[in-house]
C-alpha cells in the first residue's frame, strides 16, 4: 500500500469511529488484501477507472461501509449486491458485517472471476457470486433477499423492475445514488404507485453528502405470486 492509502485508511478509521463503527485488526487485514487484489487485477482488466485507484478508500470503501449507517440491516440478513463490478458495496459490506449472507451478481465474466477469487482468498463464508444478468437469476431466489444493494447506474424504475421479485415482503432495495433525482422519483411513483421510497443522507462526518451521495431506499410492499 502507498503512504497515501495508509493515510486514507487512518482517516477512514477515524470517520467510522465517529459513527460507532470499529474496524478490527482482522477486518483491516481483509480490507488491505481486497484492495491489493483489486489493484493487481486492474492492471490487466478494467475493474475500476485508473483515476479511481488513489481514491478507493475515501470514496468507494467509505460509501460501501456507510450503507449500514443510513439503513438498519439486522443481523444475519440475506443480501444481494446487484451489478457488483469490482465488489462495491458487497465485498466491503461483507468485511464489515461478516454475519450477513451475500450474493454478488455481475454479468461480466472477468469481474465474476475477480469476485470469485476475492471470496476464495479472503475466505469469506456465506458469500457467493454468479455471472448472470439479474433478470436471468435462478427462480429459486424469488422472494429470497432481505436487501438488494447497488451502486445505481440505472434509473430507480429499471432497478426496481429487475430486482423487486427477488425481495421478501418488506425487503428493501438500497440504491446508492448521486445527482438530482426529482424527475427520477416522479417517474418511479408513476410506474410503481404504492411502493415506499425514502432518501437517507449519510452522517455528516462521513463527508459523502459533500460529494452529493445519498441512499435511496425502496420497500417491497407485495408478495410475488
Amino acid at each position: 500500500m502507498t503512504k497515501s492509502w495508509i493515510e486514507q485508511l487512518n482517516r477512514l478509521k477515524t470517520q467510522l469511529r465517529a459513527v460507532n463503527i470499529q474496524l478490527s485488526t482482522e477486518q483491516i487485514a481483509l480490507l488491505y488484501q481486497y484492495l491489493n487484489l483489486l489493484v493487481t487485477w486492474n492492471e490487466r482488466t478494467n475493474l475500476v477507472s485508473k483515476n479511481d485507484i488513489p481514491h478507493l478508500l475515501e470514496r468507494h470503501i467509505l460509501e460501501s461501509f456507510a450503507v449500514v449507517t443510513a439503513s438498519d440491516i439486522p443481523l444475519h440478513s440475506i443480501v444481494m449486491d446487484l451489478g457488483s463490478g469490482a465488489g462495491f458495496p458487497g465485498i466491503p459490506l461483507k468485511i464489515l458485517r461478516p454475519d450477513i449472507e451475500i450474493t454478488l451478481i455481475d454479468s461480466k465474466r472477468m469481474k465474476y472471476l475477480f469476485l470469485k477469487e476475492v471470496i476464495r482468498q479472503l475466505n469469506l463464508n456465506r458469500a457467493e457470486v454468479f455471472c448472470t444478468r439479474v433478470e436471468s437469476l435462478n427462480l429459486t431466489f424469488i422472494n429470497h433477499f432481505d436487501f438488494i444493494v447497488c451502486r445505481a447506474v440505472a434509473t430507480l424504475s429499471e432497478l426496481w423492475n429487475w430486482s423487486a421479485k427477488y425481495l421478501k415482503k418488506n425487503g428493501k432495495l438500497l440504491a446508492m445514488k448521486g445527482g438530482e433525482l426529482t424527475i427520477e422519483f416522479a417517474k418511479f411513483h408513476q410506474n410503481y404507485p404504492g411502493n415506499k421510497l425514502q432518501v437517507s443522507k449519510y452522517p455528516e462526518m462521513l463527508e459523502l453528502n459533500e460529494l452529493d451521495r445519498k441512499l435511496v431506499q425502496i420497500t417491497n410492499e407485495f408478495d410475488v405470486e
